[in-house]
């Protein structure tokens, strides 16, 4: 059904559809099951991080990665062959730093599946950490007020709208 919708690109896509066919069976699990299968499927990890990240920066067209409006599309998937993980890249970064940044309610067709995922072991400590990582971190009031002094002239007039908006998302996710 959805063959027509997602792109493989790989020399083998018989090989590709099974992956993640099968890694989608794996998320449909019951949620107590995550920690003995996730990491045998994923790097844990790099998609935690990739989901605060969508979540940080308030991106209203990560698809999976939108609190707003969950749905399945907006990401690549890589397969390692080496290890059989899938890792998990960004696609669509066009609709950031808006003002409805969430960390738990999520709403959207994909919001029960990216919701059990992310809220529970092996994934749950690292998402909530890697949020606040960010939002302390890169997204600190103090560097970010670094980049946009480091734009020059572009920022005269704007300056300081971004930085209240990025304020209140940082104030409605910590």
């Amino acid at each position: 059904a959805y063959y027509g919708k997602y792109y493989i690109d790989n020399n083998n896509p018989f090989t590709a559809w099974h992956e993640i066919i099968d890694l989608s069976r794996i998320l449909n699990e019951n949620a107590t099951h995550y920690p003995a299968t996730l990491p045998d499927r994923m790097n844990v990890r790099l998609w935690a991080r990739h989901f605060a990240t969508q979540v940080c920066v308030d991106n209203s067209e990560a698809g999976f990665g939108s609190p707003g409006n969950c749905y399945g599309d907006e990401l690549k998937l890589y397969l390692d062959p080496a290890d059989g993980q899938f890792d998990i890249f960004p696609w669509d970064m066009d609709a950031v730093v808006g003002s409805n940044a969430r960390l738990w309610n999520w709403s959207g067709v994909a919001a029960p599946l990216v919701t059990k995922f992310l809220f529970n072991p092996p994934v749950l400590p690292s998402y909530v950490g890697d949020v606040h990582d960010i939002m302390t971190g890169v997204m600190s009031h103090p560097e970010m007020e670094a980049l946009l002094d480091s734009m020059g002239s572009k920022m005269t007039g704007t300056k300081t709208s971004w930085l209240n908006t990025l304020t209140a998302q940082r104030n409605g996710l910590l």
